[in-house]
């Protein structure tokens, strides 16, 4: 977690403020799910805050949402880039084992799941607190994504040991039928998966470089 907080100035400042790169694929994702007035969302692993402003634009101000993630860094940049807001909370929280007192209209999590250690028990938790008629939403990276695989693989070409043994690959639910089995063995019902190509440019080696 030490390296999502030193990160997380960095990749808001590149990535999340702007809506580059794969950020710009909220709008479709909150589309997908039919955020309305007055829904309760949950924001998983909602990080310096990418889907924060424009749920806030759905729910209005009979609605709610409520960002959580384990990044104190990265939570402190989301509270800094909106108002202070009743109908607006953040909590410092683990996936797998965070709890409320109330249950939501949606949960989102967007490029997030893959970096949970427990994907499906995450999911089990997060259903204990989804209406029995609520919807969620996933983003992840498709397989062999230029925006990773342009970089990474000249990276690992001149620094072998630079994926540690306990690292997840970004990839690891690419595949739809991955993605579906994850979602549907949690207990997930009329699941519907989306395949969305976007093009973005993620800038030079250097910049990519000094942002991770």
């Amino acid at each position: 977690m030490d390296i999502w907080n030193e990160v997380a100035p960095r990749y808001h400042k590149k990535w999340i403020k702007p809506k580059a790169a794969p950020f710009n694929c909220t709008s479709e994702m909150l589309h997908m799910l039919n955020i309305r007035r007055g829904d309760y969302v949950l924001d998983v692993a909602c990080g310096t805050g990418s889907a924060i402003t424009e749920l806030m634009k759905l729910v209005g101000t009979h609605g709610c949402v409520v960002g959580v993630d384990m990044s104190w860094a990265a939570l402190n940049i989301a509270r800094q880039g909106n108002p202070a807001l009743s109908n607006l909370g953040f909590v410092n929280g683990d996936a797998e084992t965070v709890k409320f007192a109330r249950v939501f209209d949606a949960i989102t999590c967007q490029f997030g799941i893959f970096f949970f250690p427990d994907a499906p028990a995450a999911l089990l938790n997060l259903k204990k607190v989804l209406k029995e008629s609520g919807r969620l939403g996933i983003a992840v990276h498709g397989q062999d994504t230029p925006y990773h695989t342009c970089f990474i693989k000249e990276v690992t070409r001149y620094i072998p040991d630079y994926y540690k043994p306990d690292m997840l690959p970004l990839d690891r639910y690419s595949q739809i039928e991955s993605l579906y089995d994850l979602v549907k063995d949690a207990g997930f019902a009329d699941i519907t998966i989306r395949d969305v190509t976007y093009t973005f440019s993620p800038g030079n080696f250097t910049s990519y470089w000094e942002n991770y």
